[in-house]
């Protein structure tokens, strides 16, 4: 005797044609397709994990709480499928939006995404009680969400342990993917522009069961509808140094692969904003660039401004200290004549570089803290003030986050934080490549990359 929801699975009678019939046993579960939606989202969300730092062993453990931001809306779901299998042992979640408190599973899991039809006041409604009472009975609580600090509710976010920051689907998690549904690596990835723009609907309607990989990328790339053919790629000319300085473009930095990820990002929400396809609220409000002297921070805002299209708008504490004669009253004008200018030409992009010069409020001791207390207003003013700042993106680059004022880095000002690292020898060949141009044609640069 089977229930209805028992008749919802399938039963493969063999290999290639499955049915939808009866019970399943493990092994035959085993030997159902895999999700390729599913399967990116696994590798978005160890890519995530691993780059905040952790291990999913790590925030899988009882009693702790963590806070997913999820690329889109689109991905919310099986972002949080992916976190079941990966952090709770494939265990499915009570569902703490609908209360399902009494169930007590291990883990409790909230969603929330930006086209719910609820304010955030009705999510929190009874939630908060709810999350106290899980966290004293010694079971996890996962959030995901698009916003997490506007969407989940406040004590959620408020006793979070962990943060993860999923970032959109990557060429190579995509092609790990499908080497894992195929049992095939397929050497020709898709265009990180088009990674980026890929949705779990996609991935699912392009995918047929008895695919091999290439046939699956081939698809996939032709549903995108930027399927190149891999003799324009061989014809492209490699630009000289010169010419790529004066003109870079995201598709040609090497080496700062989560910060490209997010460009290409923003550069979609950017031309959905200019065709007025995108609030401007839904439009991702800025980032923090952390790392080295030298790793390439101001040239990816100089790539992303052109990639996008915009304007880029520049300042800097020592930049706006020097517009005048030192004094108070000329620096904080040259910075609101900087956020003035980007505000006329919107869409436009303001690259505000040393961010950790500003000074920190909180460990300013001299005589004359009330002068930097004051600097630092000024700018908090111009992230997020009354006038606002719609159409203008804030990119802003640092070699020390941890000095930086914790109040320019919250929700709504410059929350995203990628840390950037000096390129390892793969980045470097192809960073030396992009500057040879035409020069040493066939010539391995390996060994160069090594002994930089």
């Amino acid at each position: 005797m089977t229930s209805a929801e028992d008749d919802e699975f399938p039963s493969p009678v063999d290999n290639d044609e499955p049915q939808f019939v009866g019970t399943l046993s493990a092994d035959e579960l085993d030997l159902l397709p895999v999700d390729p939606a599913l399967a990116v989202a696994e590798q978005m969300l160890a890519r995530a994990i691993e780059r905040a730092g952790y291990t999913p062993a790590d925030v899988g453990v009882s009693e702790f709480v963590a806070i997913v931001r999820v690329p889109s809306a689109a991905w919310a779901e099986v972002i949080s499928e992916a976190w079941a299998k990966l952090v709770q042992s494939g265990e499915k979640a009570d569902d703490g939006e609908r209360r399902e408190w009494w169930h007590k599973k291990r883990w409790i899991r909230f969603l929330a995404i930006d086209n719910e039809e609820r304010s955030r006041l009705d999510a929190d409604k009874g939630a908060n009680d709810g999350v106290a009472t899980a966290l004293w009975q010694g079971r996890a609580i996962a959030g995901f969400s698009t916003e997490p600090e506007k969407l989940l509710p406040a004590d959620l976010v408020r006793a979070a342990d962990y943060r993860i920051e999923v970032l959109p689907p990557s060429a190579e998690d995509i092609a790990r993917a499908i080497a894992g549904i195929t049992s095939q690596r397929h050497s020709a990835l898709l265009p990180e522009a088009d990674a980026v723009l890929v949705t779990p609907h996609a991935l699912r309607l392009a995918r047929r069961p008895k695919q091999d990989g290439a046939a699956y990328s081939r698809k996939l790339a032709e549903m995108l509808g930027t399927a190149r053919s891999e003799a324009e790629v061989a014809r492209a000319p490699f630009v000289r140094s010169s010419a790529f300085r004066d003109h870079p473009t995201l598709e040609r930095l090497h080496g700062l692969d989560e910060a490209v990820a997010w460009g290409w990002s923003l550069k979609a929400s950017v031309d959905a904003y200019k065709a007025g396809q995108l609030p401007w609220s839904e439009v991702d409000p800025g980032c923090l660039l952390s790392g080295p002297p030298g790793s390439g921070k101001s040239l990816f805002a100089r790539a992303l401004a052109a990639t996008c299209d915009v304007g880029l708008f520049a300042g800097s504490y020592a930049i706006w200290l020097a517009s005048g004669h030192a004094h108070q009253g000329d620096m904080l004008k040259a910075m609101r004549r900087t956020f003035s200018d980007a505000k006329k030409k919107v869409p436009s992009f303001i690259f505000i570089d040393e961010l950790d010069s500003f000074p920190n409020r909180a460990t300013l001791r001299h005589a004359h803290a009330q002068w930097d207390i004051q600097i630092v207003n000024a700018l908090l003013a111009e992230l997020d003030g009354i006038e606002g700042r719609e159409g203008v993106v804030v990119i802003a680059a640092c070699n020390y986050p941890h000095l930086v004022d914790p109040a320019l880095v919250r929700s709504g000002r410059l929350d995203r934080h990628i840390q950037v690292s000096l390129p390892d020898q793969l980045a470097l060949v192809k960073i030396l490549r992009e500057h040879l141009g035409e020069e040493l044609p066939g010539e391995s640069l390996e060994d160069a990359a090594l002994l930089a």
